[in-house]
Formats: C-alpha cells, structure tokens, sequence
C-alpha cells in the first residue's frame, strides 16, 4: 500500500466503523521535521557578561520510508513569545542548501539574546534562560519545527538528551526479545501485531534539582516520552486491535495513542511503555521495507531518536502465490485502517 492510497482507506474503513477516522500521526506521507535537537540541551552561560557555551544543532528529517538525503534550510534564533510562535524577521543566522542527514550546525548564542530573554523571565535567569530556535525546511509540511535551548548559571549538573540504545520486540503478548545489535533490523508479521519497546541507555531517567515559580527549590524526576513514525506501509500505536477476516481491518483507539512513556525504574513494562506495529499490505505488495523512527523527549527538552530498518515478512500462505493468481482468488486480502 502506497500513502496516496492512505486517505482511500481510511474513509472506507470508517464507514465501517465508528467516526470521526483521521491519518495516523506516526504516518510520514511527504518531506517531514521529526525532531529538532540540541547537544548538549541544556548549556552554562555567565550572567555577568552573556557569554555561553556554543550548542551543537541537528535534525530529523525524513520522507516515505527514508531520511531525505538533501535539503534546503534556514535556521532562526530569537526570545521566546507566547505571543508569536516563530521568530521575526532578521532572526536566521544560518542557512544550508544542502543539509544531510548527518549534518550539524554550531550555534553561539549572542549575549545581547540571553540577557534579552532573561530580561523578559519572571524568575529573571534564576531557574533558566531559553532560547528560541526555529528550522526552516524547504518543502516540508509543515514548513518548519521549533525548539527551545535552555542556559544555566547555577553549579547543579546539566541535563543530558534520553539516548536510546536498543529495541525489544514480541509477537502478540509473547515475552519481549532485544534485537541483536550486531543485526539491527526489525522484523513485522504480516499476520500479528509486534509490540516494540525502546530501551533507554542506564541513568537516561534524570532526577534534578528546579525552582519552582515561587522561587522554592524542588526536586523533580523528568518525563520522557516516545513517538514513533514510518510510511503508511506501517500502522504504528498503542492497543492496536487486528480484526482478521475475508476484509482485514487493524483499529486506532484514537490520537492519544501515538506516544509511549518510558515507565518508573524497576518497573514491568506496562502497555503504556509499548508501542503496537502491523504491516499494511496489499494484494500486489508483500513483505514492504523501509524505516521506524523513534525520537525520545524528556520533560527538561532534550531530544534524541533512533532509525531502524524494518522488513514485513509475509506468512500468509496465501500471498506466497504468484502475483496474478493472488488478484485473480483475491487470496491476499489488503489489511485497511479503521477507528474504534
């Protein structure tokens, strides 16, 4: 199945079942800004004379089944607005008509930006001061993909970005197995659901130490969360529920599941942590391929995520047939989308 294939399906799975249906959030259909990250994500900076550390820049951008392997951007800088979400003009500070995947950008804040946006904090610098980054990405949808930069003054250790550094997978409620590193790849029946859990590097649950708008210490355990993503091969979620049949049909819950959490430590995994995948086939294509991306977030906004390949494997007896044989019994039955 083809994304342009995906708003078809959508509505004919729906009439089917339960309105209002909608496109999947993990599904990529064009050029795409998954993730914008800053390394490290929270930098020192001195509050007598502005300067900060440099921060290192990057991003996650994709399209159906790959990361895009050229682009044309525009990075902005200014003080962050609840009133304006960009930045205004005269912010970019650079631009690259060819960014790669594995490109970078070094930023130096200016002094005048720090002491502008600490000017405008309530707690003036005490807990933080923020930075507003905007990527422009020509062709994407939507055009750009905002962040924050945050600085510090204070002695207490910086936050570190959630690093993912492996991925386990079970068949239908059978026990979760890492997939080799040596290996790395993720294998999808094309007839049960695969639950996916990441696996956070040790120490990546931050406890830190905050002030709270009354200016009162607190100390505080950060969030973090998972989204994945991939093409419309793919249906990624939470509590995916498969109804198999002559019209297969796999169901959404709804948009609040498209994020995992990562749970407390030492804790079982619980269905909140896990994420549900089935390939979504069709008569003329068996066994798709392409990519998973999943980017991890913490509360205190760092930002990392992981690419994996993915290969469905068909184990349908009756789409092993040859291709005409196939469409001519309808043997291979097209799995579509639907709401529950």
């Amino acid at each position: 199945m083809r994304a342009a294939i995906l708003p078809a399906l959508l509505a004919v799975a729906c009439d089917q079942h339960s309105d209002p249906c909608f496109t999947p959030p993990s599904v990529v259909q064009d050029v795409r800004i998954l993730a914008v990250a800053a390394d490290p994500p929270a930098a020192r900076f001195d509050p007598a004379t502005g300067a900060a550390d440099p921060v290192t820049m990057r991003a996650l951008i994709v399209q159906p089944m790959s990361e895009v392997p050229s682009s044309s951007v525009r990075w902005e800088l200014c003080m962050p607005s609840a009133d304006f979400p960009g930045c205004p003009p005269g912010s970019t500070v650079a631009s690259d008509p060819e960014w790669k995947p594995e490109s970078s950008l070094v930023v130096q804040v200016p002094a005048a930006l720090l002491q502008q946006s600490m000017a405008a904090d309530p707690l003036r610098g005490l807990r933080d001061v923020r930075v507003r980054v905007v990527l422009h990405v020509a062709a994407a949808r939507p055009e750009s993909a905002t962040a924050l930069l945050f600085f510090s003054s204070g002695r207490a250790p910086l936050n570190r970005a959630p690093t993912i550094v492996g991925l386990r997978v079970g068949r239908d409620g059978s026990p979760l197995q890492d997939i080799p590193s040596g290996n790395f790849f993720l294998p999808l029946s094309e007839t049960k659901k695969s639950a996916l859990r990441h696996v956070l590097a040790p120490g990546g649950l931050e406890e830190y130490d905050s002030i709270d708008l009354a200016g009162n210490q607190v100390r505080l355990r950060e969030r973090v969360t998972y989204s994945f993503y991939t093409d419309a091969s793919v249906a990624l979620g939470r509590g995916l529920v498969v109804n198999a049949g002559p019209n297969p049909v796999v169901q959404f819950r709804g948009l609040d599941d498209f994020e995992a959490d990562e749970p407390e430590p030492g804790t079982p995994d619980t269905p909140e942590g896990l994420f549900d995948a089935v390939p979504a086939h069709s008569e003329a294509i068996v066994g798709s391929h392409g990519k998973v991306w999943i980017v991890a977030r913490d509360s205190r906004g760092g930002t990392s995520w992981l690419s994996v390949p993915y290969l469905a494997v068909e184990e349908r007896p009756g789409c092993l047939l040859p291709l005409a044989e196939r469409a001519r019994n309808h043997t291979c039955p097209e799995l579509q989308f639907g709401c529950q």
